[in-house]
């Protein structure tokens, strides 16, 4: 999907702490660890400067990876939607091209809704 160009990795675990050995041999592969980023039980990474990865994990029992899945088969079920996404993704990273927090911060709205209708259909 066209925005910024920075490939975004989410991985399932069964246990965040468990998921802690993998931390070591990820960042073998280049990536910072940022540990949750604010988010709780997540592990988070960052590769490139400029970035070009993030790299993130959920439990798959969790409300974070149901979010994930969600939105995502939304996006493939309903084409506009991911049209609509791009458009806005587009939009502020022009408008935000360095200042992260204000581009996710933006995106929510359009995300909450996304898992409003998925799970209405659900």
């Amino acid at each position: 999907m066209i925005a910024k160009p920075i490939i975004d990795i989410g991985i399932a675990v069964t246990s965040f702490e468990e998921a802690r050995v993998c931390i070591p041999p990820i960042e073998e592969l280049g990536y910072e660890y940022r540990s949750g980023l604010g988010i709780p039980r997540r592990h988070y990474f960052v590769k490139g400067d400029p970035r070009t990865h993030h790299l993130h994990t959920s439990e798959i029992n969790s409300q974070a990876w149901e979010n994930l899945v969600l939105f995502r088969d939304a996006l493939i079920q309903h084409p506009h939607l991911a049209e609509e996404y791009a458009e806005l993704k587009a939009g502020l990273a022009q408008q935000y091209p360095t200042d992260r927090e204000a581009y996710v911060d933006r995106k929510a709205p359009f995300i909450e809704r996304v898992l409003q209708l998925a799970r209405a259909a659900g």
